[in-house]
């Protein structure tokens, strides 16, 4: 590294301070994009001996509640924060307001600021006084009671119930980023968006409903926003809560009440017994309509004319006017907003479960309830379009009972002479044909629209045609036909109501037909071309398809039996085979198809896929070996897939999913470096070669390649091995894709490297490197930092900085968290940031109870950073005031994680450093 002169000149902003800073100085250092210069040691010290600019910056407002009185809790010691004027109402006592309020039907809301511990809190109380309205109060404390049972990420926390206040208060959680309902009107959120927010919701209300809590209030308003893009929501306002018992429910509950655009059906009719969870389904249902749509399911003019349009009324499917929307995912909105109750959704995790399937690309459990309901719905909707689908139907029908009749002559005429033995087998063979033609056009309108009863069963009688076939084709290549036509017919039947298991027992039959097949016809079918197309030098064998067909027929089966619950982070495994034998078998069949033809693509992708699944239940069952031994089998299919289709972007994350996979699976102790190491090479390779380089969709996968390799010095400095760590950085700093490119920005890339550009620095400290050398990368990095564009990328990448650079001394948690409270729209990681300066400052209360050593010994950091984080600064404070003990049982926590987790940030080893000196000299 080379050497820096000591003159280097100091940027303006270093400067002493020699007179006030004007206005215009102020704004442009606080304006509302964020802080555009640091706010460094001697900008305090001026702030904390100049009244005329504390005066300034305390009454200065720009966000709404943004004054200096807001923010006293970034700079306790340099502002006295004054009371806003709340019209006569009084603030609690140890409470500086810090925004005007915001009335409502039962109370009032406004910002404020805990003098004692620095923290915004949200304070909601009454309007009125003990001795005026007693129903007003009676519903606050009846809010705080449903709340106060709660304990939910994404449910607004209370800490504290004033009774005895006169008015009676609520002390609240405050969030920062507004209701969904103003983030909607000037953001549109994308669908990936739209589930993470409805995951997190339906996870907060399966919670309170499991604590016995109705909301019975849901709506956008009600729904806080605590980060940016729609992330980490927040549900409030449990004033019009209902309150079960255990063994009661709710049967209580019958009063007309809540808001109507988002009210269920029962709640307009005052039914008794009807109200339950249920109703908070549909509220949910109508938040997601909104997102999706931008509407609310119905309109009125009045509360009279809305109630009849949302009890009589069907809701108008969202595609229709928004056709981007999946189908899938309309299918739980509409689900969600069932007139009937019993056809909603029973559980809010029920929900939930269906949005993860529809994440997954697995088929939604929506699509399979309610449809002889969506019929009805649809053709009183459009009876044109129904009529012309019945005739449609009347059509099929006709089809059905022709081909039945064909195939009855077929079996007639078979039975009556050997002479007609090939008219029988073309008529066999041309039913079968026929069958296999109408498989996928019934199986779209199954799953397009919804039939009648008598429909259904015709349909049904039409599948089960096949079971009366009793005479196999001759010919092979129609007799391996006649055996998957049964298991595709299986697949048609488990989209009809009440067929599943029927449909399994199909599929069951179809896989032992098929694997008879190829026992008994293996060798005649290995000679025998199925497919085959010169052009491309492709060529598979009749047995080659059956093996194929095996497969698939071993993993529906697999996937349609009930899902057991899931075990840590692997996927579902069946309890009709816990073993997973089907999987095993599918990759066998697969693995043979391989070993007969290595050109063929199908099979590679039914290992790969086979093998995931195996790997993904062995680390749920904590069994790494057998996880890296599957995983080691599926990567040499999924990256041939790979370099065969190289401009498939699937292809691409699924190969970079499965050597991710492996990686970490080599870090579970004992850890095994070098594995963990050598997972990556072929990933630098690839990125480098011509091919790569010349494709469409480079800039992307370059950046998504990067994010691997970002993680290799980590285990390197975690084991001490520095030098070869300092290595695997530059050489990452080096693959950096250098592009100004939309998808890098959306991924989240350059933040992360700023955050890789800090740990650089606490990698070179650990190194040995002398003190002037990494003061002066120091310098450097903090200029880069300022030249940032003004953004909340920018903002934490310095708040990183001061919490995190090397020169403990220069460390400033007051700047880092001046420049986290300038975002507006907080997520969870600026929150965490915030709370570590507050515990550096000594403005956060240390927790008397933590983790012990053996509970962090199964941490991992991907699941445990927030929470090791605030160990490490609970330590470090509690150290630095000479507790020693309480600062020794922590450490202990820490040693145990640091033990088995080899993927801890070098600026965290940095502190952990800094605090065993620290107890050793308390010790000495």
């Amino acid at each position: 590294m080379s050497d820096r002169s000591e003159n280097t000149p100091q940027p303006e902003y270093l400067l002493p301070v020699t007179k006030c800073p004007t206005p215009a100085d102020w704004e442009q250092m606080l304006g509302p994009e964020g802080i555009q210069q640091s706010f460094d040691d001697r900008l305090n010290e001026h702030v904390e001996h100049c009244a005329q600019c504390r005066d300034y910056l305390e009454n200065r407002s720009t966000e709404p509640g943004l004054s200096l009185a807001a923010i006293a809790s970034v700079l306790p010691d340099v502002v006295a924060a004054r009371p806003m004027n709340l019209s006569g109402i009084s603030v609690p006592e140890g409470y500086v307001a810090a925004g005007s309020p915001v009335y409502g039907g039962r109370g009032l809301v406004f910002k404020a600021i805990d003098i004692v511990s620095g923290r915004a809190v949200a304070i909601k109380m009454s309007k009125y006084r003990h001795e005026t309205n007693q129903a007003e109060r009676q519903a606050l404390e009846h809010e705080a009671a449903a709340v106060q049972s709660l304990s939910h990420p994404n449910i607004v926390h209370i800490y504290e119930v004033l009774a005895e206040n006169d008015p009676p208060a609520i002390i609240m959680e405050w969030v920062d980023g507004g209701t969904l309902q103003e983030v909607l009107k000037n953001h549109r959120p994308s669908i990936d968006e739209i589930v993470q927010l409805m995951k997190q919701m339906a996870d907060a209300v399966s919670h309170a409903h499991k604590h016995l809590v109705l909301h019975r209030d849901i709506k956008p308003s009600n729904i806080l926003m605590a980060g940016d893009d729609f992330h980490y929501p927040k549900l409030s306002d449990f004033g019009l809560a209902k309150l079960g018992q255990e063994g009661e429910g709710w049967s209580t509950a019958t009063e007309f009440i809540g808001t109507p655009v988002y009210m269920a059906p029962e709640s307009f009719r005052k039914e008794r017994n009807a109200i339950g969870p249920t109703v908070d389904i549909y509220s949910l249902g109508a938040v997601l309509y909104r997102l999706l749509s931008g509407k609310v399911p119905f309109e009125g003019t009045n509360p009279i004319e809305l109630g009849m349009r949302v009890v009589q009324e069907e809701v108008t499917p969202i595609r229709q006017f928004q056709k981007a929307v999946p189908k899938d995912l309309e299918k739980i909105c509409l689900k969600c907003l069932r007139k009937d109750p019993e056809e909603r959704y029973q559980d809010a995790a029920a929900l939930k479960s269906d949005l993860v399937r529809f994440e997954e690309g697995k088929p939604v459990r929506a699509s399979r309830d309610g449809t002889i309901t969506r019929w009805r719905r649809w053709a009183r909707r459009d009876p044109k379009a129904a009529r012309q689908a019945a005739a449609f139907g009347v059509f099929l029908i006709g089809v059905i009972i022709a081909l039945a009749v064909l195939l009855r002559q077929s079996v007639n005429s078979e039975r009556k002479a050997v002479r007609f033995a090939d008219l029988s087998e073309k008529r066999l063979s041309d039913t079968l044909k026929a069958m296999g033609d109408i498989s996928p056009v019934i199986k779209r309108i199954l799953g397009a629209q919804p039939l009648k009863d008598d429909e259904y069963k015709r349909v049904v009688s039409f599948i089960k045609l096949r079971a009366t076939i009793n005479e196999e084709p001759m010919d092979l290549k129609e007799r391996l036909k006649y055996h998957y036509l049964k298991l595709e017919l299986a697949d048609s039947l488990s989209k009809i109501p009440g067929y599943q298991e029927e449909s399994i027992q199909w599929a069951k039959l179809a896989r032992v037909e098929i694997k008879r097949f190829i026992n008994e016809n293996a060798e005649k079918a290995a000679i025998i071309v199925a497919l085959e197309d010169k052009s491309i030098d492709f060529r598979e064998t009749l047995l080659e398809m059956a093996l194929i067909q095996y497969s698939y027929a071993c993993s529906q089966i697999y996937n349609a039996y009930p899902e057991a619950e899931r075990i840590g982070i692997g996927v579902a495994i069946p309890d009709q085979d816990p073993t997973q034998s089907l999987l095993k078998e599918a990759v066998a069949s697969a693995e043979r198809v391989m070993q007969l033809n290595p050109k063929l693509s199908e099979p590679k992708g039914q290992i790969a896929d086979y093998y995931r699944a195996l790997a993904e239940n062995a680390i749920a069952m904590q069994d790494r070996d057998k996880a890296v031994e599957y995983l080691k089998k599926a990567l040499p299919f999924s990256d041939d897939l790979r370099e065969e289709y190289m401009d498939d972007r699937n292809r691409w994350v699924s190969a970079l999913w499965h050597r991710q996979f492996l990686a970490m699976a080599y870090l579970e102790p004992p850890a095994q470096i070098d594995q963990f190491i050598n997972t990556f090479e072929p990933l630098e390779t690839v990125v480098r070669s011509d091919r790569f380089k010349a494709l469409k969709n480079r800039i992307e996968l370059e950046a998504r390649v990067w994010l691997e390799l970002r993680f290799k010095h980590l285990p390197l400095a975690a084991t001490q091995k520095y030098q070869e760590a300092d290595a695997a950085l530059n050489q990452a700093l080096e693959l950096f894709p250098k592009f100004n490119s939309e998808t890098i920005i959306s991924l989240g890339i350059r933040h992360i490297l700023n955050i890789v550009k800090v740990d650089r620095l606490s990698l070179l400290k650990l190194m040995g490197v002398p003190k002037e050398q990494i003061e002066a990368d120091e310098q450097m990095l903090s200029l880069e930092f300022d030249q940032m564009a003004n953004s909340p990328e920018k903002a934490v990448a310095r708040a990183y900085f001061e919490i995190f650079r090397p020169t403990a001394e220069k460390r400033s948690p007051m700047r880092a968290r001046l420049a986290l409270f300038q975002i507006r729209d907080k997520n969870q990681e600026h929150l965490y940031l915030i709370e570590i300066c507050n515990k550096l400052l000594g403005e956060s209360l240390i927790r008397d109870e933590f983790q012990p050593p053996e509970k962090f010994a199964m941490q991992r950091s991907q699941a445990s950073l927030s929470s090791i984080h605030q160990i490490i600064f609970e330590t470090e404070r509690l150290a630095q005031t000479g507790q020693k003990k309480a600062a020794g049982d922590r450490m202990k926590s820490i040693e145990a994680w640091l033990k088995n987790d080899k993927l801890v940030p070098c600026f965290l080893l940095v502190r952990v450093n800094e605090i065993r000196d620290k107890l050793t000299r308390l010790s000495e």
